[in-house]
């Protein structure tokens, strides 16, 4: 057994392959693609799976047998290596862990809710199967799984289709979040004067709009140890980021940034020019080995003084609940002033929005809802309606527009993939590569849904790249 999956160890390779029809088949299928320069992932593989799926038919079944006992004799499994193998002894199993063991394996911080904030009732099915190294009765995996789903540390959140689960110890790291928030404010932390706040923003080489010129001044002048900005996308909420780093910078401050993911960072380094960032995980790694990294000092008239910081945590939606709290516990010891900005409908970490949602539902947060990208009225009243969870206006106009095709299933996945990409390289060449940057006001939501439509087939973006590469107009993405 291997991760609660049987293996045939004793029947020969050769066997197993010529039985192996439809491993063959997608084995083959991903052979041709890889010959056309197209690089199959693990979510490739399952598309090619699901395509290579054919329905199930009636067959002879004598006349089944026969072929059967054929094939596998003309492979060498014969009556007489067949009459070997039910003569071996039966391999020694492992010992099952009990199902207390389990339970409280899963449910420690490096278990279910390791890399996430929340679970499913099949990620359990999923741990348990891995958990059972000679495997495990059907009956015995689902009396496991409602176990441990009635469990005292076990606390449903969602409801319906997106019934999901966490653990207390994860809603009690965002309880601390929150707690630190509500008796941090009006500290006096990171505060600016508001004559010198004005300076700094006569100085600015942007011009922001209403919204976001009132959300910078509301950070800087709160005196809050704990801060949030929501944001929609596009509405310039890197901006804002940029903004608050001169601001402070110019005051003396020390701006350190983190994010979930790497792509984030960069974002941070790159366009909001906070060079001092890292991933979450990261800061808490140093943080554990240096309680102490986020204390900054200074040298004034020949003498080590303390730099006042401040830490910005983006895409705050997306944060792991157990590590952002970790980190901001250790900055906030150290005096440093957080601001954590994102939006809390952006892949919901517990409850909508995680952490982040909390702190506005409970604390308050500054807001950005003027999306900056769209110069359409309509675009924007349809695009804010789609926020709101309400997106049949932002259907019917993108569809009216010719921007919004949908397939009927008149063509094959590979026929409708193919004319994704043909659409894409249209589009590029009529409207040029550097319409195709994700801070270009033209980047609208149709190509965002194309792609996400897009992402379970397989090779579709490596088929675009490689497109790309023939024009030799490959940009920076």
């Amino acid at each position: 057994m291997r991760n609660g999956i049987a293996e045939l160890v004793q029947v020969p390779e050769n066997v197993r392959v010529e039985f192996s029809q439809r491993r063959r088949r997608i084995l083959e299928r991903e052979a041709e693609l890889n010959a056309a320069g197209v690089a199959v992932g693990h979510a490739g593989r399952e598309r090619i799976a699901y395509d290579t799926r054919e329905p199930k038919r009636e067959i002879a079944e004598p006349d089944w047998w026969q072929q059967v006992r054929a094939r596998a004799a003309e492979h060498g499994l014969g009556r007489r290596r067949l009459d070997r193998l039910a003569r071996l002894p039966p391999s020694r199993v492992r010992d099952r862990v009990s199902e207390q063991e389990l339970v409280g394996r899963l449910l420690r911080p490096n278990g279910l809710t390791a890399r996430r904030n929340t679970f499913y009732e099949r990620d359990v099915v999923i741990a348990l199967a891995e958990a059972q190294g000679q495997g495990a009765g059907a009956d015995h995996v689902s009396t496991t799984v409602d176990k441990l789903l009635r469990s005292a540390e076990v606390v449903p959140v969602g409801f319906g289709l997106d019934r999901r689960y966490t653990t207390r110890e994860v809603l009690e790291a965002e309880e601390q979040i929150v707690r630190q928030a509500d008796q941090g404010r009006g500290r006096g932390t990171a505060l600016i004067d508001e004559q010198e706040l004005g300076r700094a923003l006569e100085r600015l080489p942007c011009q922001l709009s209403s919204e976001q010129r009132e959300a910078v001044m509301a950070i800087v002048g709160s005196g809050n140890r704990i801060d949030a900005l929501e944001a929609l996308a596009g509405t310039g909420k890197t901006t804002c980021a940029a903004v608050l780093r001169e601001v402070y910078e110019r005051a003396g401050y020390r701006v350190v940034g983190a994010a979930p993911t790497g792509r984030a960072v960069r974002e941070l380094k790159e366009r909001a020019g906070i060079s001092e960032s890292r991933t979450l995980d990261a800061w808490s790694l140093k943080l554990s080995a240096d309680p102490h990294v986020l204390s900054f000092a200074r040298v004034i008239h020949g003498r080590a003084r303390r730099q006042p910081a401040v830490l910005v945590i983006d895409e705050a939606g997306m944060a792991h609940t157990r590590v952002s709290a970790a980190v901001i516990e250790r900055a906030l010891a150290a005096g440093v002033k957080v601001v954590a900005v994102g939006g809390s409908g952006q892949l919901s970490s517990v409850q909508a929005g995680g952490w982040l949602a909390a702190l506005s539902r409970r604390v308050g947060a500054s807001k950005l809802r003027e999306v900056m990208r769209q110069r359409d009225p309509r675009e924007q009243c349809s695009l804010a309606k789609l926020h709101r969870g309400e997106p049949n206006d932002y259907l019917e106009l993108k569809h009216s527009r010719g921007e919004l095709r949908i397939f009927d299933g008149s063509l094959s996945s590979l026929e409708a993939e193919q004319a994704l990409i043909e659409r894409w390289t249209a589009a590029r060449e009529r409207h040029g590569e550097e319409q195709g940057s994700h801070d270009q006001p033209r980047q609208t939501a149709p190509r965002a849904a194309e792609r996400a439509r897009a992402r379970d087939a397989p090779g579709t973006r490596s088929a675009r790249r490689q497109r790309r590469d023939r024009r030799a107009t490959l940009g920076t993405r």
